[in-house]
């Protein structure tokens, strides 16, 4: 007890640093989950890539437990210190927990459809928005890493842009769908994707808070900021 006591007060500087390593490192993989996910939606999905994909879950899960508790340990032997940093780390290791969630969620619709994946006109739009939530990835990981504002800012810029296209695009299959008594196959997968890239970009968005908003505004964007 004794020599585990001594290991952590000599390694209590360090522990947010590891911590926030390890934050890093679930934003990856959530990235790698989404593009696994969003790959497999092009073609048939099989229960291979669902493993692998629940298998990147249960990583992420690890880790946010490691982060927890690295981050707990150094508030209590550092009295307090670093502790808007704590704070923050705990809030972003849950939004990428819940992408790591989402993710999964999805694999598993994917497989549970017979056959690939039907877009129908919209095929561009879910590419076109696939790959810029990957964007999004990319961008909030910068802003998070460097602590950059401006990046940061963008980044909610991009969310925005995502969102309103998630959400006109299923105002228009709604609107296509109205007085059908059969709905077409490609309208309910539409409404699913369109749903999960929507909240998936969302938390996207929560990290990128962390940057610029104070603690007590974590999440929240104003107007002005996302236009």
């Amino acid at each position: 007890m004794l020599y585990q006591l001594f290991k952590l007060f000599t390694k209590k500087e360090s522990l947010v640093t590891e911590a926030r390593a390890e934050a890093l490192r679930m934003m990856d993989q959530a990235r790698h989950m989404f593009e696994t996910v969003m790959t497999a939606m092009l073609a048939t999905a099989d229960d291979a890539i669902l493993s692998r994909v629940k298998d990147l879950d249960k990583e992420i899960n690890e880790v946010q437990r490691d982060v927890r508790k690295k981050v707990l340990e150094h508030l209590v032997f550092c009295r307090g210190e670093d502790l808007v940093e704590a704070i923050i780390l705990l809030t972003v290791v849950v939004d990428l927990e819940r992408i790591g969630d989402y993710t999964k969620n999805l694999g598993e619709l994917v497989v549970m459809l017979p056959e690939r994946c039907c877009w129908g006109k919209k095929a561009d739009v879910v590419k076109e928005l696939q790959a810029r939530t990957v964007a999004l990835f990319d961008k909030v990981r910068g802003a998070f890493e460097g602590n950059d504002e401006k990046a940061a800012r963008e980044a909610l810029v991009h969310y925005r842009e995502i969102a309103d296209a998630c959400e006109q695009h299923l105002r228009e299959v709604f609107e296509a769908a109205s007085g059908e008594e059969f709905v077409p196959r490609e309208f309910l997968h539409l409404v699913l994707i369109f749903r999960y890239l929507k909240r998936v970009s969302a938390h996207l968005k929560n990290v990128a808070t962390t940057v610029i908003n104070p603690v007590d505004q974590i999440g929240f964007v104003k107007a002005a900021e996302a236009d």
